[in-house]
């Protein structure tokens, strides 16, 4: 999905390319909303639920439609190991992690937490490996670490330090994730937000605000004053009854939309 949004303030005169899951592109305004602010040009390629394969396979498409150059800026949200990107029926199904559609047995039948990380290593090696030889500006994020089995751990046993070690040049290059410097956002909820009850999980503006400060703070270059109005307007169109909440981010642009395979 491409977003691009012109602003008053004088701009980076450079594309901006973003990738990821929820956590890059949501119902209201993420990380990269935040920076592509800042920027003539702005490419949002994150998907709800995606994983890291999905996250890999937009970039590559992302490049043809666009063909990334040295001048480009380029911020990969990695997302959790333990999540399956499928391709079914002429779309991308990313449902997030594999407990939301499999069962502990099936867990145990088909899956090792040590096969994801080794997937993923790879794939975010291969990643530096374009961008360096690309030449542009790019920076590695991630909602969590990487190699955490926390959320499977009474499932998955395996033993990963090895491949953490192996691979400890390539995880070296992705920044502190959100769970690191945000704490454990996912049980601090709900949250009042000026007199509302948020009930979700998903970092709030300020707090993706807070997060672009602490790890990529030469990038920000907007007063944290945004986000807080932002946070404001979350508050004024949240709605929540019995059946779940709805919302409905009211002034979100959205440019036109490329043909995706």
């Amino acid at each position: 999905m491409h977003y691009a949004k012109k602003h008053t303030k004088i701009m980076e005169n450079k594309r901006f390319f973003a990738y990821g899951c929820s956590f890059t592109q949501y119902a209201w305004p993420t990380w990269a909303d935040l920076l592509g602010r800042q920027y003539t040009e702005y490419f949002n390629y994150g998907q709800s639920g995606a994983g890291n394969q999905f996250i890999f396979n937009a970039l590559m498409e992302s490049d043809e439609h666009h063909k990334i150059a040295k001048n480009d800026l380029v911020i990969v949200q990695w997302s959790c190991s333990s999540r399956e990107d499928r391709y079914a029926r002429g779309k991308w199904v990313c449902p997030g992690g594999i407990a939301n559609y499999y069962t502990d047995e099936e867990f145990k039948k088909f899956f090792d937490f040590r096969g994801f990380l080794i997937r993923d290593l790879a794939t975010i090696k291969a990643t530096k490996s374009f961008l360096d030889n690309i030449g542009c500006e790019y920076y590695f994020i991630s909602m969590v670490p990487i190699t955490s089995n926390n959320e499977y751990e009474r499932i998955f046993k395996s033993e990963t330090k090895d491949v953490d070690d192996f691979y400890k040049n390539t995880l070296s290059y992705i920044k502190p994730s959100y769970l690191e410097i945000l704490g454990d956002y996912g049980h601090r909820r709900p949250k009042v937000l000026h007199g509302i009850k948020i009930d979700d999980s998903h970092p709030l503006p300020s707090e993706h605000y807070a997060y672009l400060k602490q790890v990529l703070p030469h990038l920000v270059k907007e007063d944290s004053y945004i986000a807080e109005q932002l946070d404001i307007k979350l508050a004024e169109i949240w709605n929540y009854n019995h059946k779940g909440w709805t919302y409905k981010w009211l002034d979100q642009i959205k440019a036109k939309k490329e043909k995706r395979l």
